[in-house]
Order: C-alpha cells, then sequence, then structure tokens
C-alpha cells in the first residue's frame, strides 16, 4: 500500500503538471479543465489514503485503486477526448462506487481493530 500510495502521489503531480502546462490548450478547447484537475485530486486524495490507512486496509485498498483506474482515469479520458462513449460514462460512477466500498472497509477495518 505504501508503494501504491507514492506512485499515485507522483502520478498526481506529474498529470497536474502536464496538463496545466502541455495539455492546458486541448483542455480548454474541450471545456474540460474542471474534469481533468478533479480527476487529479481524487487521485491525489487516495494516494494520501494509501499512505494514511497502510495497516489496515489491504483489501479496501484495491477498491481504491479500482476506483482510481475507473473513476479517474474516465475523467482523463473524457477530459482528453470529449468523448461521451458509454464505456467512459459508465466507468465514472462504477469508480464512485469502488473508493465509497474501499472506504467503507476501512471503517469496517477500525471498528475491528479498536
Amino acid at each position: 500500500m505504501l508503494l501504491t500510495g507514492a506512485v499515485l502521489g507522483l502520478l498526481s503531480v506529474v498529470l497536474g503538471a502536464f496538463g496545466a502546462h502541455a495539455l492546458e490548450a486541448r483542455l480548454t478547447a474541450n471545456g474540460r479543465i474542471d474534469t481533468y484537475e478533479l480527476a487529479v485530486r481524487y487521485m491525489f486524495f487516495h494516494a494520501l489514503a494509501f499512505l494514511v490507512a497502510r495497516d489496515l486496509n489491504a483489501s479496501g485498498g484495491y477498491f481504491w485503486l479500482a476506483g482510481v483506474i475507473l473513476f479517474c482515469g474516465s475523467l482523463f479520458a473524457l477530459a482528453l477526448t470529449n468523448s461521451k462513449a458509454p464505456y467512459i460514462v459508465f466507468a465514472t460512477p462504477l469508480g464512485g462506487l469502488m473508493f465509497i466500498i474501499g472506504w467503507v472497509m476501512l471503517i469496517v477495518a477500525i471498528i475491528k481493530r479498536y
């Protein structure tokens, strides 16, 4: 979980900087700067969550990782392509559900431990 958190933290910073500089024109043309920033923000929040919850939430971490891939990945795809393809539109709420399940699993782990 530590390595996953560190990698996601790194990717958040790199993708945030890349979006702010190299992709700014494309994101502005697509009207999707906010969408891209939301994806980076959620990735970073969950990178921190991996680092903080590393000893409590091994199985919930898999759901967070699935959430990052589905939720953040679909938002990145939407921001860059402006496509509303069904697989992109469906992946976003499914990724959000994965985030929620991961957080519920963390809550259960905390209750069990303390």
